[in-house]
């Protein structure tokens, strides 16, 4: 008996490519700064950011970091600046840096249809403005590193009361959404 000999091959392909970027937004305050996002990938990557004044880590591979930085922002609007990350053979991902606006008070922003008072307050405030623009709205307050601490729906009045005593003293942001415009406004608690 004459052995037979057969060669055989294997082939065993990798893993699919994956890219995962957390978190998927970054709020920050007006002055100029830098915010990271966390990137979780077995690929090379690259990212690019759609706003002039926030530039990104332009590449990597496998596990790493994007550092955002920001200039500041010197107008009354909330601006956001998007992150494309993109990776061979990966679903590219999209994160935000959102970056509040620079005015001080509720008077330096005269078009705001919305009034606070008291402002400074010691943590209890009352929002108030033009009926039509107060039926339909939505409030979220940051605090002053731009992490959200209230997030609200307020329906059907012309006035809504808000309690800010545990939130500590400070200033804080308050983006209030009404009729497809972001208003913003700042509070001072005492």
């Amino acid at each position: 008996i004459i052995p037979i000999s057969t060669t055989v091959t294997i082939v065993q392909s990798g893993p699919s490519a994956a890219l995962n970027v957390t978190p998927a937004l970054r709020t920050v305050t007006d002055p100029a700064g830098s915010a990271t996002f966390t990137v979780a990938a077995n690929t090379t990557w690259t990212s690019s950011s759609d706003a002039n004044w926030c530039q990104v880590t332009n590449s990597g591979s496998g596990n790493g970091i994007i550092s955002a930085t920001y200039q500041q922002n010197l107008t009354p609007y909330v601006r956001t600046a998007n992150i494309q990350v993109t990776g061979a053979g990966a679903v590219p991902a999209t994160v935000q840096v959102l970056q509040l606006p620079s005015f001080v008070s509720v008077d330096e922003n005269p078009e705001s249809a919305f009034q606070v008072f008291p402002n400074p307050t010691s943590g209890l405030f009352v929002l108030s403005g033009a009926s039509t623009e107060m039926l339909f709205i939505r409030v979220t307050i940051f605090d002053p590193q731009g992490k959200t601490i209230l997030t609200r729906q307020c329906t059907g009045a012309n006035s809504y009361s808000f309690d800010l005593s545990k939130a500590g003293s400070g200033s804080y942001f308050m983006k209030v959404e009404s009729k497809g415009k972001t208003h913003m406004m700042k509070v001072i608690v005492q």
